[in-house]
């Protein structure tokens, strides 16, 4: 288990808006955002699920014309290719986390000699129910059977 307090991290830059990568590993990558009130990032889309969760401050998040209120305890989902952009009202941090494996797909297709396999959890939330957890969780089978498609290329 890793465990990080952000707290720690005073990452705000009066001149750009300060990234800073918290865990990356063959999943998924979480990059603390900061911002200064005022600052702001341009439109763009990235290819591949990302979530996004409001820490601190205040934060409007559009999704083409669609705006949400990102206050603390926010935390929004964009489908991949989703064009959006953001503006701080107040000094805010934002928890960003997206999938690498659609990167690794994404930017190293050239390289690979087969498909890349997603053997995570399905692509929802995880339900604090026990029972339903089985059924979004990773699972021996279903890491058997990623590992066997894989190979089988």
């Amino acid at each position: 288990m890793k465990q990080l307090d952000i707290d720690t991290f005073h990452d705000f830059s009066d001149e750009e808006i300060s990234r800073r990568i918290l865990m990356e590993d063959p999943v998924m990558r979480v990059v603390l955002v900061s911002l200064r009130a005022g600052q702001a990032l341009p439109e763009h889309a990235a290819n591949w699920l990302v979530t996004v969760y409001s820490v601190g401050g205040r934060v409007l998040f559009y999704e083409w014309t669609e705006c949400c209120d990102m206050v603390p305890g926010a935390l929004i989902r964009l489908a991949p290719g989703r064009p959006h952009h953001l503006e701080a009202k107040e000094d805010s941090r934002l928890l960003v986390g997206a999938e690498v494996a659609a990167r690794i797909e994404e930017n190293c297709i050239g390289s690979l000699d087969g498909p890349v396999v997603r053997v995570a959890a399905k692509d929802t939330f995880v339900p604090s129910a026990p029972d339903l957890e089985l059924a979004v969780l990773p699972s021996v089978a279903g890491l058997r059977l990623g590992a066997e498609k894989a190979l089988a290329f």
